[in-house]
């Protein structure tokens, strides 16, 4: 019987714990220049949603914080000279069809003074995901690149 409520103690301390350190790391809040615009269209009832993490030189990720992203423009500030992680969740709960999610990421070093836009579509069970390099008001498309097209993430 007291083996049985010491396990019902650790576990129940362990997933206090988990809860606290998982509101501890939620929202992101990097406060530099907004250098990233995101410009969200999906129809209505969607989620957008934006997570940050840092990549170190061995590919490991670190999570900064995520941020809701609502319909039209959003800006978003990442540190400059850091390789980060950004990774977009498109999701939707529906009480018939349960919950969709779409993810994807991309890595973006942002280099000082540089601004960079992307452009959130969902339509039709399609979604568009397009990053850009802004000077003035010309944009320069880039390419979404995967952690795992990295050279230093292929190794692992």
């Amino acid at each position: 019987m007291m083996n049985k409520l010491k396990y019902f103690i650790l576990i129940t301390s362990m997933l206090a714990l988990t809860a606290c350190s998982s509101l501890r790391g939620g929202k992101y809040e990097y406060t530099g220049v907004q250098n990233i615009t995101v410009n969200v269209k999906t129809p209505e009832g969607y989620d957008v949603l934006l997570g940050v993490n840092r990549m170190d030189e061995k590919c490991l990720f670190y999570y900064e914080g995520g941020l809701e992203l609502k319909q039209g423009i959003n800006h978003v500030s990442v540190k400059p000279g850091q390789l980060n992680y950004l990774v977009f969740v498109i999701s939707k709960d529906s009480l018939l069809k349960g919950k969709f999610t779409i993810e994807e990421g991309t890595v973006l070093k942002a280099v000082n003074g540089q601004k960079y836009e992307f452009d959130i579509n969902y339509a039709d069970s399609m979604y568009d995901i397009r990053m850009y390099k802004k000077s003035g008001k010309r944009r320069k498309q880039m390419k979404v690149v995967h952690h795992s097209q990295l050279k230093i993430c292929k190794s692992k």
